[in-house]
């Protein structure tokens, strides 16, 4: 069994939509070159990921200032995340958590504006 075979046998199992995505759009000879996950190691992860849960707090702070500190923090750990994820991967997250596109919208309003005249704001 080639590798490309034996890692999109590994997708089949254990990631379902991804599974789907490549079914639907005709690339599992090409599985093996796919990036994945693009920039980020286990190292930055962890740095992140620490940076996140001090947001965290901060967005429940009583200081005005550390919690638009954390609104704007929120949006750039979502664009690195998005930026740094392969689509397929992005959707399968999604579903894992149970969550929706639109629940995504609801999460980051300033992304995705409800007004389709507004322009997306990266910040």
């Amino acid at each position: 069994m080639s590798s490309n075979n034996e890692r999109l046998e590994k997708i089949q199992n254990k990631y379902p939509k991804v599974a789907q995505f490549i079914e639907e759009t005709n690339i599992s000879e090409q599985v093996d070159r796919v990036m994945w996950v693009n920039s980020l190691d286990k190292n930055d992860f962890a740095v992140l990921l620490n940076e996140i849960l001090f947001k965290i707090g901060s967005g429940s702070s009583g200081s005005v200032e550390l919690r638009k500190n954390a609104k704007r923090s929120k949006n750039f750990y979502y664009n690195l995340a998005t930026d740094s994820t392969h689509l397929f991967a992005r959707h399968e997250a999604l579903a894992s958590l149970g969550l929706s596109q639109e629940d995504i919208k609801k999460l980051f309003p300033q992304v995705f504006p409800a007004d389709p005249n507004q322009t997306k704001i990266d910040l």
